[in-house]
């Protein structure tokens, strides 16, 4: 069997494995989720752009997640790959330049220490499997031979969350972790690195209370937490 084939067989374990956890569940009520997921990274040592999204379920009285998103490369990630090689094929391949061309799923399981109405502490782990694609462009002329080449890209992925609750309406989310390559030995060092995230988050509750002020003239109620509110806020964020 491949190494492409047992990833896949690994992402299918994975997700069935938290299914049987959300039916054991107590307190199992699902809910959907999504998130637009921007975060900043270190490619040999240069800072790129990682853009994705993911959706999926939230369960539990810590509404631990489950997930499945796609990622690439930002356009200034892939200019940055681009530079890096034009400097190196000064020394090594004076005919070429290497463009590469990177995507893949990533399945993550956000496991929640805390998440009160004002605070929520996770441990993101995240298991991909993609496709980054080499381009050889010439510096000359000269047609290049195997201009284009495929290798199998397998990130696995672990950090940690931290979300202050600021309003019932938005937060403020810091992500920071590692990423570790599974790749060809071609590529595997460039990819290995750490990310982080900063950005705000905002909740469903603002959608929801926006639109029955709109359109249902309901009374606007206040963002600010009450004391008598205690459950988390059910998130929907935007980062």
């Amino acid at each position: 069997m491949n190494i492409g084939a047992t990833c896949l067989l690994l992402l299918l374990f994975l997700l069935l494995h938290f299914c049987e956890a959300v039916a054991e569940v107590p307190d199992s009520t699902v809910r959907w989720v999504f998130h637009l997921d921007t975060r900043s990274s270190f490619i040999d040592k240069r800072r790129v752009n990682v853009w994705g999204a993911n959706a999926g379920m939230a369960w539990g009285k810590r509404r631990h997640e489950v997930t499945l998103g796609y990622y690439w490369l930002g356009y200034q990630a892939a200019r940055r790959l681009i530079e890096l090689d034009k400097d190196r094929s000064i020394r090594i391949h004076p005919d070429y330049y290497t463009k590469t061309d990177l995507h893949y799923l990533s399945l993550m399981h956000w496991h929640n220490f805390v998440n009160t109405r004002r605070w929520q502490l996770s441990l993101p782990v995240e298991v991909g499997l993609g496709r980054a694609r080499s381009f050889r462009q010439p510096l000359t002329a000269v047609p290049i031979e195997e201009a284009s080449r495929r290798y199998l890209f397998v990130p696995v992925q672990a950090g940690g969350y931290v979300e202050w609750k600021a309003t019932r309406w938005m937060g403020l989310g810091v992500q920071a972790g590692y990423r570790w390559a599974v790749y060809d030995s071609h590529l595997k060092e460039n990819y290995n690195g750490s990310y982080y995230s900063v950005g705000t988050v905002f909740y469903s509750t603002l959608f929801y209370e926006m639109r029955d002020f709109i359109f249902r003239k309901k009374p606007l109620r206040s963002p600010f937490h009450t004391r008598k509110s205690t459950a988390p806020a059910e998130p929907l964020p935007y980062e």
